[in-house]
Order: C-alpha cells, then sequence, then structure tokens
C-alpha cells in the first residue's frame, strides 16, 4: 500500500509539470491515470487505490460546481 501511494505521488508531481497551465484537477488525473492503467503502466491494484483515492476529490469538486451554478442561477 504504501509503495502504491508513493507511486502515485510521484506521478502526480509529473502530470502537475506536464500540465500546460500547472493545474490539473483530480479528474485530468484520473484520466492520465486510466490510460496508464490502459497501456499497463499501473496494475489493476494500482489503479484502484488510485481511483479510491481520487474519487472523494473529484465528488468535492462536482459538488463546488454545482453549488457555484446554484448560486450563479
Amino acid at each position: 500500500m504504501v509503495v502504491v501511494v508513493g507511486v502515485g505521488g510521484y506521478v502526480l508531481g509529473k502530470l502537475r509539470r506536464l500540465s500546460p497551465s500547472g493545474r490539473s484537477g483530480p479528474q485530468d488525473w484520473l484520466s492520465q491515470f486510466r490510460e496508464m492503467h490502459s497501456q499497463g503502466v499501473l496494475s489493476e491494484q494500482e489503479f484502484r487505490s488510485i481511483k479510491t483515492t481520487l474519487l472523494p476529490q473529484i465528488q468535492q469538486e462536482l459538488n463546488q460546481q454545482v453549488n457555484k451554478d446554484r448560486t450563479s442561477e
């Protein structure tokens, strides 16, 4: 588990540096990790662990967007 989290942190750091704006979010990261999984870079267990970590952050982003949309109506 520690190795998976370490690998995830390393990869997130790399993705942030590759992002043109320097600001990518959990949804972008999940897409990148999904692509890495489909290419065989990440195992099923590593991908599941990363996904489990990112899903609460994605849900939070979605909730913030919904709240923002409601206040702008």
